[in-house]
């Protein structure tokens, strides 16, 4: 999203909006961080409901998964960055792509989801790392 993107699908949520379990009234990032403290447990300034940040817990359904398992199915390229890919059902997107998969994640993953061969390069880097290393390549 820093880069420009403009259609980004967080499945596990961010923490940059809030909403009210209640009235579903969503808060931005500043109302939120302001009212965590001014209370323990903020409250909605409209109803009084609890404020939720807008992520996903364990055991809550990931959001976007139709979308995010469409574009996989038609993506050429798929990276997956930072996962061990062991949380289902994000889990499960890679192996859905049919073209090339580029895993960049320092640390095992698992290949319950994913075999191997599906793999076109596995980067066990740490991400900052390895993006600055893509940067400067592509000076070159």
């Amino acid at each position: 999203q820093k880069a420009g993107s403009k259609k980004v699908y967080e499945i596990h949520g961010s923490t940059w909006q809030s909403y009210c379990t209640s009235c579903s009234e969503v808060f931005d990032y500043e109302t939120s961080y302001a009212q965590s403290f001014k209370e323990d447990v903020p409250h909605c300034e409209k109803c009084g409901g609890v404020l939720k940040p807008d992520i996903v817990f364990f055991g809550e359904n990931v959001k976007h998964l139709y979308e995010c398992q469409t574009l996989a199915e038609e993506a050429d390229l798929l990276f997956v960055v930072g996962s061990s890919l062991t949380v289902t059902p994000a889990a499960f997107l890679p192996s859905m792509c049919p073209g090339k998969i580029v895993v960049v994640n320092k640390g095992d993953i698992s290949y319950a989801y994913l075999h191997p061969q599906k793999i076109f390069i596995h980067a066990e880097w740490d991400i900052d790392d390895f993006f600055k290393a893509v940067e400067e390549a592509g000076r070159e």
